[in-house]
């Protein structure tokens, strides 16, 4: 099940802006791929982010991510996060 599946939105320039915040807000992230699974189309990965400042310091942080590619472009993209 998506995070928060009503905050679905579409276009480079939206992603652009959500990373720009995300990265104004917590400029000390850090981030490490656990697993990973490629089935036909289908991307899976499993994420551990870290950060000293978000939510007030040493945050750690787990999420899987399907990505679905379309002609060697990700066309959609699904997470969860709190895994």
């Amino acid at each position: 099940m998506p995070h928060r599946p009503a905050d679905s939105f579409t276009g480079r320039e939206r992603v652009l802006m959500n990373w720009s915040l995300v990265f104004t807000r917590v400029p000390d992230l850090q981030a490490r791929v656990l697993r990973t699974a490629v089935s036909g189309s289908e991307v899976w990965s499993e994420w551990e982010q870290i950060d000293a400042v978000f939510g007030g310091g040493g945050e750690v942080r787990t999420q899987m991510a399907a990505v679905f590619r379309r002609s060697g472009s990700a066309c959609h993209r699904r997470s969860s996060a709190g895994l």
